[in-house]
């Protein structure tokens, strides 16, 4: 369940970021230097969560392949199966 929020916050956060950085690069012509900086600081506020979702999205794939490498353990580590 955690995952796919993770995965679903990933692709979220990514579309902000590509649509941010877009309207910033396209329009900054038009547009005030203050509302570039706000869709600039938005985009950085976008990677900024890219990355620790990635991170935490790692590490939660990592545990569990870790997981599956040793099914013989339970969590409590002791080596019964319940």
């Amino acid at each position: 369940m955690l995952d796919k929020m993770l995965r679903a916050l990933i692709l979220i956060s990514a579309g902000v970021t590509v649509v941010c950085r877009y309207a910033a690069f396209r329009t900054a012509q038009s547009l005030s230097e203050q509302t570039v900086k706000l869709l600039n600081g938005l985009s950085y506020a976008g990677i900024a969560v890219l990355v620790v979702s990635g991170i935490i999205f790692a590490i939660i794939i990592k545990k569990s392949e870790k997981h599956l490498k040793n099914p013989e353990k339970d969590e409590n580590g002791n080596g019964e199966n319940g």
